[in-house]
């Protein structure tokens, strides 16, 4: 059995548009949490991102271009991080990720690690030691049993953090970022929240799977049958956004750790994709999307109790 300091301390394993920034920045605030440089690693889903990789690097360069030094801790971090092509199994996981993504109709990631693709992903935390580290990628609700098994038997210890939201906010959340950037048109949007794709349809396209095959509870319960519901801490935006300190004191009593006040930065630490992109939609949008989800809504409630209850 591997150490389980010689992984990560934490996973963060979703939910898309929820406030996850939010978490990484919170937990980056911390005095004895050092965070990757990467936000996202998408190591159980799809191995490693290589377009990440190459925007990272970018603004390393960048970043020293203009006389701004980078933490050596990050360089080696991102030394290691850049060796994933050179190990086996990991371009092919990421090729196979994103063919699935856009056309394959599985309802879960096809990638499974092995012991060398751990090692690798080990590599990653250790330039952050001895400070508490972890992983942050929404994505992972989307991984299957058998890869959360073999990662629960890995780290039989670990923690997770769930960020939640309103299933109605959270669809229109996302829908809007799409249509921001042109993955559908503003029409579109309409016609898919009046006719919801049916899980084939959304299964088929990456983006209409995020917006709308995602069930939060269904994830939640995936994972803690597994690693035990005790093992993970559940948060909603809706709690952010209305007591972010208390919020933030639960995540590090969570993880073991205390925070004065006065180490926290609020500046840097508020909800800054919040109202990223505006919204488009209508009344009528919500009102449908409300019935439409309204067995999920349910089923959070019961999850998170009071937390919800206005949802």
């Amino acid at each position: 059995m591997k150490d389980f300091r010689s992984g990560p301390d934490f996973l963060c394993v979703g939910m898309p548009c929820s406030g996850t920034r939010w978490l990484y920045d919170n937990l980056q605030a911390h005095s004895d949490i050092e965070m990757p440089l990467i936000k996202e690693l998408h190591f159980l889903d799809r191995g490693f991102r290589s377009r990440t990789l190459n925007n990272r690097l970018k603004k390393i360069i960048h970043r020293e271009t203009n006389g701004r030094g980078v933490a050596t801790s990050h360089r080696v971090f991102l030394e290691r991080y850049a060796q994933a092509p050179s190990i086996p199994g990991l371009p092919e996981a990421e090729a196979a990720y994103l063919w699935a993504w856009k056309h394959g109709t599985a309802e879960e990631t096809t990638f499974k690690p092995q012991a060398e693709h751990f090692d690798w992903y080990e590599s990653l935390f250790e330039p952050y030691r001895p400070k508490m580290t972890g992983d942050v990628t929404p994505g992972y609700w989307w991984v299957g049993p058998d890869t959360i098994r073999t990662f629960n038997e890995r780290y039989p210890h670990m923690r997770y953090i769930v960020m939640l939201r309103n299933p109605v906010s959270r669809t229109i959340s996302s829908l809007n970022k799409q249509v921001h950037k042109g993955v559908f048109s503003l029409a579109e949007a309409h016609e898919l929240i009046e006719s919801p794709p049916s899980l084939p349809q959304v299964l088929a396209n990456g983006e209409l799977m995020t917006t709308f095959g995602l069930r939060s509870s269904q994830a939640i319960m995936k994972w803690a049958e597994i690693v035990g519901r005790e093992a993970i801490q559940i948060l909603t935006l809706d709690e952010v956004s209305k007591a972010p300190d208390r919020v933030r004191a639960r995540i590090y009593d969570f993880l073991g750790q205390s925070a004065p006040a006065s180490m926290i930065d609020e500046t840097m630490t508020s909800n800054r994709k919040e109202n990223r992109f505006p919204n488009l939609l209508t009344d009528a949008d919500t009102s449908n999307l409300r019935h439409s989800l309204r067995a999920e809504i349910e089923s959070c409630k019961v999850l998170v109790g009071d937390a919800v209850m206005n949802w």
